[in-house]
């Protein structure tokens, strides 16, 4: 069974990166801890594989794999929740009305 990376395959390396991170920061807490703390390290304290495994004393294809297993899983909530898209989808509204004052008013009314 292959992890299903689908989501990151159109996007640069730098995308992906933030997606991965943003992701982690929502769903982290599903992970195994030590998917997590693989996945935090590698990711949130930019050390390479081969930094993560001597960490862990392990390989740098273990610590690959459980990285890419714990994206999946991370990819997988959010395919089936939505939560960083609907974050995203939010700061987006919201910054648009922040120069929009007819929208902002609108949002002031629903809010009041």
């Amino acid at each position: 069974m292959g992890v299903n990376l689908k989501g990151l395959t159109d996007m640069t390396k730098i995308d992906k990166w933030v997606k991965t991170n943003d992701l982690l920061m929502i769903y982290g807490p599903v992970l195994t801890r030590h998917q997590f703390e693989i996945m935090s390290l590698r990711y949130a304290d930019d050390l390479s594989y081969g930094e993560v495994a001597e960490n862990f004393g392990t390989t740098r294809q273990a610590v690959l794999n459980t990285a890419k297993k714990g994206l999946g899983k991370l990819l997988e909530y959010e395919t089936c929740l939505g939560d960083l898209e609907r974050d995203h989808r939010l700061k987006d509204f919201f910054g648009k009305a922040f120069f929009d004052t007819n929208a902002r008013s609108a949002i002031y009314e629903v809010l009041a």
